[in-house]
């Protein structure tokens, strides 16, 4: 086992779950990793469990001021790390053997830069309501398709990625309360002419519960970033990606409109712009009347 992993753990009031998210990432059946634990001024006990902490493979690293969110993970790509990196909420729990499960994956498929597990989703008493079903090779095209459609729930804890890789892109973008953000960067990762690599295992608990980001999050920084995400998309300019868009966001947005409420008409309307989506398609027919919008029907082949 030559191969060498960077568990990072950004955190800011992490209590009561960071003691299970830590203990994890300790128990892990894979030997050769450290932790690097971001402490962004907690003041509900965090910084001081964590100051109790006794391991040779963890190392905290203290803000001197409040960060937001974003400037905090803004300090994941200049921080020294191993070959390979994963990032986890300070909320969820791995399985131990979340590492060795990806070791396995990067031998089966080492030109990849982007690996994961399969994940549980788990509620506030760390009960398994969910258990996702992905196939071993996703492509760009499989991940936004299941985006859009529901079928992967995303995260970006619990991915392990190469750290040269991530660096060079610039790490994830950290605007917008790092809302849609992540799906940019897996997209970014896996590449157009590659895919991402994922074992079977269940090896990662992505809590779900109303105290996290996505549990409660901002509106506006969501709508924003869900913004900047699919015009990102477009300005690819890659036909099928497009198609896909094209295809399924009515779809993904019926599902989140009652989240955004009207705050997302004035998105959703540039988004159908920008897309030429029909209007004339009874399927899209319901949003075009609710913000009285004209648009060209232009197909995307």
């Amino acid at each position: 086992m030559d191969t060498k992993f960077t568990i990072v753990i950004p955190v800011h009031n992490g209590m009561p779950y960071i003691k299970d998210c830590v203990d994890s990432a300790l128990s892990q059946d894979y030997e050769k990793y450290n932790i690097i634990l971001l402490e962004n001024m907690s003041d509900d006990g965090t910084a001081e469990y964590l100051n109790t902490l006794n391991s040779d493979k963890i190392t905290i690293i203290k803000s001197d001021k409040l960060l937001t969110i974003e400037e905090n993970w803004a300090r994941i790509k200049d921080i020294e790390m191993n070959e390979y990196m994963s990032i986890l909420m300070a909320d969820d729990v791995l399985e131990k053997n979340y590492l060795s499960s990806i070791y396995k994956m990067i031998k089966k498929h080492p030109n990849c830069n982007i690996y994961r597990t399969n994940i549980n989703l788990i509620n506030e008493k760390s009960e398994i309501f969910h258990k996702s079903d992905i196939k071993e090779k996703i492509t760009i095209y499989d991940y936004l398709n299941g985006r859009l459609k529901f079928t992967y729930t995303e995260t970006f804890a619990g991915y392990c990625v190469k750290t040269q890789k991530y660096k060079e892109i610039g790490g994830i973008v950290c605007k917008f309360r790092l809302m849609s953000t992540d799906e940019k960067l897996v997209m970014e990762l896996v590449g157009e002419n590659n895919y991402m690599a994922v074992a079977s295992e269940h090896s990662v608990n992505y809590r779900c519960h109303t105290g996290s980001e996505s549990g409660s999050p901002n509106v506006e920084a969501a709508i924003n970033g869900y913004n900047y995400w699919l015009n990102w998309i477009y300005n690819l300019n890659n036909k099928k990606l497009r198609k896909i868009v094209y295809n399924y966001l009515p779809y993904h947005f019926n599902q989140i409109k009652r989240f955004f409420d009207n705050r997302s008409l004035k998105i959703l309307k540039n988004i159908y712009e920008l897309y030429n989506l029909n209007e004339n398609d009874c399927y899209h027919k319901i949003y075009f009347l609710k913000i009285k919008i004209e648009v060209k029907f232009l197909s995307i082949k």
